[in-house]
């Protein structure tokens, strides 16, 4: 089995509206690297939403949120049946990023995303 090595890329970067399961599993094969492999996740300034379950059977236990147009409406049950336990706010300059932390611990609770996680 040693000539169909898996690179295991820790980070992957998906930057579409939509992030669902598809894009997900797209944008780790992309990277080269497998589901159980992928532990943080990078989601862009594109992203708008997140759909259910798209985080559904992968190891990734952060996410990075770029993004600065999530809603709470958009990230409902985003989180559920996922292994996620931190998302980390990085929309530019400290500043930026910790008005956003405060706007994303209403929205990333255990209530709407569907699994309690650490927003930082």
């Amino acid at each position: 089995n040693a000539d169909k090595v898996v690179k295991t890329v820790s980070s992957v970067t998906v930057n579409t509206k939509t992030v669902n399961a598809k894009a997900v599993k797209q944008a780790i094969k992309k990277a080269g690297s497998t589901d159980r492999a992928v532990v943080e996740i990078v989601l862009g300034k594109k992203v708008r939403k997140i759909s259910k379950g798209a985080f559904k059977g992968t190891n990734v236990k952060t996410l990075v949120v770029k993004s600065k147009k999530l809603k709470k409406k958009t990230v409902r049950g985003s989180l559920k049946g996922s292994k996620i336990k931190t998302v980390k706010v990085k929309t530019g300059s400290k500043k930026t990023s910790r008005k956003y932390v405060k706007k994303y611990k209403k929205i990333f609770t255990r209530k709407n995303a569907g699994r309690k996680v650490k927003v930082k």
